[in-house]
């Protein structure tokens, strides 16, 4: 007898749940066929909602578990450091957002003259980062997309010969109370959702400023140095977060001297893992 009281209990609440949720998400209807069709399907949903509603439950349960999980997975990744792997792969076969995240920024970045240097895979499982880096004409500007967890960012770095890393984003700063100091060597721009030509026209006062306080001009890369400049950068920038308490362990110092001559020859590792010359 207990056993049927609650489940008629149950019964008679999931029925109330689906006579509030029909009403307010199935609108009026003027056709009689349409009330009818409409009539029809909000009794046969409140009908079967005692079924329904541990399907929903588990669906969610599923999903509160799943993002659990992620949540943990990014939290530890964001306190290690991954070094990057540099492996080329085939724009066709990447997911439908990183191409389009690539397809969206190409385009105005050629139009600013940069130099497509190629696609990579930069860091694998548990978090699949995607990149795909530019030049600029006369070598000061590295541009670089960045596609992560079906999100992405517009990045544009130039490095001073004193070593200072001159960085503007098109990201909101995820950590705005961090400061910077002289001997980080780092002055990061951010500016969310700003167009690519914004983005550049910014980044190129903010260059100028830079060089006229610091007296140092901007290193002139060439296309071939793409390895070492993202390592020094890096590098620079894990020493800025372990600064601030963001990484578990000390990373290397970043090492000027790995831009100062040109590399003579560049090679990346393929997906296949062979070696083949950009």
């Amino acid at each position: 007898m207990i056993w049927l009281t609650i489940a008629l209990v149950y019964c008679f609440v999931c029925w109330l749940l689906g006579c509030a949720v029909s009403f307010l998400v199935c609108p009026p209807q003027d056709e009689d066929v349409e009330k009818f069709n409409a009539n029809l399907a909000v009794f046969l949903t409140i009908v079967i909602m005692p079924l329904l509603v541990p399907v929903i439950l588990w669906r969610y349960l599923f999903w509160f578990i799943k993002t659990a999980r992620q949540i943990r997975v990014l939290q530890r990744v964001s306190r290690t450091m991954r070094e990057f792997e540099f492996l080329r792969v085939n724009f066709l076969y990447l997911e439908e957002p990183v191409r389009r995240h690539f397809e969206t920024h190409t385009p105005p970045l050629l139009q600013l003259g940069f130099d497509l240097i190629g696609d990579f895979r930069m860091k694998p499982e548990p978090v699949v980062v995607h990149d795909r880096l530019f030049l600029s004409a006369d070598g000061e500007v590295f541009a670089d997309l960045c596609a992560l967890l079906d999100s992405g960012a517009v990045s544009l770095l130039s490095i001073l010969e004193d070593g200072t890393c001159v960085h503007t984003c098109s990201v909101e700063d995820p950590h705005p109370e961090r400061t910077f100091e002289p001997a980080d060597r780092l002055c990061m721009t951010y500016m969310p959702d700003a167009s690519v030509p914004d983005l550049h026209r910014h980044h190129a006062n903010i260059l100028r400023e830079q060089m006229a306080w610091k007296g140092s001009p901007a290193i002139r890369f060439c296309r071939e140095q793409f390895r070492e400049i993202l390592i020094y950068d890096q590098n620079l920038f894990n020493r800025w977060l372990y600064r601030h308490g963001g990484l578990d362990r000390e990373p290397p110092r970043a090492d000027l001297q790995t831009l100062i001559q040109p590399a003579a020859s560049s090679v990346i590792q393929t997906d296949r893992g062979s070696a083949d010359p950009l």
